[in-house]
């Protein structure tokens, strides 16, 4: 008898490291933590509707849908709980939320008012059954007939909605309706399965039955869920696409339907021939590639050689043309999932916000010297401009390694890279623009206090009209509060009387770019009063742009008024003067022409 061959110590080290663990586990037989974290949905579906889904002779669910539905929420971590009935109850209990699924479905626009469907994963033709001895041999000519369909079935649906009959008997199984033609009653069947229909004839040895074709459009048939249920819908539909692509929906389609689809020989032989002729492609193709890729290795080693010589000189040149430039030129790369870094930076780096320009850790190490205030509004500017593809702009301010605070700004233009976004950008310290820029802030202010203050309407509009700014003055004249100018169109002040043609010299001057333009017009107060305005404009042009027109106007209203009763005053005159036979008046020109000789002139001189 032969020793064993175990050696001894050995084995007592194996055993010790299986055991191990469990001197430090209450149990050593594995418990999944996450058994009770598995969701189970509840799935229902016909209970006699073979081959898509019936329950067998122990009453357990089977049947394409059923296997299918499985896998899908196998695929996708949850668990189905499949239980069949009768069909009207089950669509009720959809709609009424007590299941959350239907394993088989056909998708119509008016029953997805009520559920909604994933997408199809399956196609289903529809057929007519009638007796061998029936003179229907189109579909056409079953109309008007005595037709028998399931109850609540898509076909019943069918044929309430587009009147094909109006002689419509309801069974409540598939087999039931077959049975039914067949004993000798009525004219045929519809089902919204032709294999379906072929699978009860040959399970039940049902005779003297043909198939007539219906020539309607393939059925959508679906799973469906409840209203709504977006998360479900989108997992069964994930699953279903791992499924097809795998490659376990071919093996259940085959399974359950292969037996009653007739194949051509081309179907069957196909996987061999394309095998065959693909493999005759890749010997002869590679035999030219060989003779091609030792051709192409030769040239592009040549190529590489000459490649690395200029890429060191542009690299050269570019370091060359960064030191010259005042800020720190680089180029930043952003990659799904949030990675960030630099491919490049210039060597002015150090000199300009006090970092050396090592690539690795770079931008830990700049985030770290912009201050906290403006650290977040930083990163999701970066984060702005990945998303959306768009050009980078930030100021912030950021703390120098020897202490020194300083402003920046940074600006950068995005370039898609394959499967990364790099940004061509340069940081610059602005800490001298932002002093100026703070002094100017102080002159404006002062400005803004005279422009209060003055005696004259000071208002600046947009290019749409709409006031922008108007003044104490500006206020107190027109009668208007500060908040309620502002939503005001600066042509809702004129006077109607003068709109037309103060807004046609508005326009002239916007199109032909006239500027310091002088105008008197009259404007409506908010009480109502008629106030006249002479006004000095001015564009506000940026960028070559018209943006708006600023203005200073006076309230000349008084020297208007003036000015109207002295012309009434002469109008008077001119008029009595004209009309009296006894007087003369004559005005002349320093010229000597005369420009106003009355009647009294004419009379007398006879002129």
């Amino acid at each position: 008898m032969k020793k064993s061959a175990i050696n001894l110590p050995f084995f007592w080290i194996i055993l010790f490291a299986f055991l191990f663990p469990c001197l430090f586990r209450g149990n050593c037989i594995a418990q999944p933590s996450d058994v009770n974290s598995v969701k189970s949905i509840r799935v229902s579906s016909d209970h006699d509707y073979p081959p898509y889904e019936f329950n067998d002779e122990k009453g357990r669910p089977t049947g394409f849908n059923v296997e299918l539905i499985n896998a899908v929420v196998e695929s996708t971590g949850l668990v189905a709980d499949v239980r069949l009935g009768i069909w009207n109850e089950v669509r009720a209990a959809l709609e009424a939320g007590k299941i959350d699924a239907i394993a088989g479905m056909y998708y119509s626009k008016v029953r997805e008012s009520v559920v909604d469907f994933s997408v199809p994963h399956n196609m289903v033709s529809s057929a007519l059954f009638v007796r061998e001895s029936s003179g229907i041999k189109t579909f056409d000519q079953a109309r008007d007939k005595e037709i028998i369909v399931q109850k609540g079935d898509i076909m019943h649906d069918y044929l309430i909605e587009q009147g094909f009959t109006s002689r419509i008997v309801v069974a409540d199984s598939p087999i039931d309706a077959l049975q039914l033609m067949a004993s000798g009653k009525h004219d045929g069947v519809l089902l919204s399965s032709k294999i379906q229909g072929l699978y009860f004839i040959n399970k039940y040895r049902i005779k003297a039955i043909k198939v007539v074709e219906t020539l309607l459009p393939a059925r959508k048939y679906c799973f469906a869920v409840k209203k709504n249920d977006v998360e479900l819908l989108q997992k069964l539909n994930e699953g279903l696409t791992i499924l097809k692509h795998t490659g376990k929906y071919q093996q259940l389609y085959e399974k359950w339907f292969g037996v009653y689809e007739e194949k051509s020989l081309w179907q069957t032989s196909r996987t061999f021939i394309i095998a065959f002729v693909i493999v005759l492609s890749l010997l002869a193709t590679i035999s030219v590639l060989t003779w091609i890729l030792r051709l192409q290795v030769r040239k592009r080693t040549r190529e590489l050689h000459l490649s690395n010589e200029r890429m060191q000189a542009i690299d050269n040149r570019l370091r060359e043309i960064t030191t010259q430039v005042p800020g720190v030129v680089y180029q930043f790369y952003a990659r799904p999932g949030g990675a960030m870094g630099f491919y490049y930076i210039s060597d002015r780096s150090e000199q300009v916000i006090g970092l050396k320009p090592d690539l690795d850790g770079y931008f830990e190490r700049f985030l770290a010297i912009v201050i906290p205030e403006h650290r977040d509004g930083f990163i999701k500017s970066i984060e702005k401009s990945v998303k959306e593809s768009s050009e980078w702009k930030y100021e912030g301010m950021l703390q120098k390694p020897s202490g020194e605070i300083i402003w920046f700004s940074g600006n950068a233009n995005p370039s898609l890279r394959e499967n990364e976004m790099v940004f061509n950008g340069m940081v610059q310290d602005i800490t001298f623009r932002k002093q100026a820029e703070k002094e100017l802030h102080h002159s404006e202010e002062r400005y803004r206090t005279l422009v209060e203050n003055a005696s004259e309407i000071v208002l600046r509009t947009d290019s749409t009209g709409h006031f922008t700014f108007v003044n104490r003055a500006g206020l107190r004249i027109t009668g208007y509060e500060e908040e309620e100018i502002m939503w005001m169109h600066y042509p809702a002040l004129i006077h109607p009387r003068m709109l037309d043609e103060t807004i046609k010299f508005f326009s002239r001057q916007f199109l032909n770019g006239l500027n310091n333009t002088y105008l008197e017009y009259a404007i409506i107060t908010k009480d109502g009063r008629e106030v006249w305005l002479g006004q000095n404009t001015q564009l506000i042009v940026e960028d070559g742009i018209v943006k708006g027109f600023q203005a200073v106007s006076r309230d000349i209203t008084e020297r208007k008024r003036a000015e109207e009763a002295l012309q009434e005053s002469e109008e008077r005159f001119r008029l009595a003067y004209s009309t009296s036979p006894d007087a003369i008046n004559i005005n002349r020109m320093s010229d000597g022409l005369y420009v106003d000789i009355n009647e009294g002139f004419t009379r007398l001189t006879g002129f």
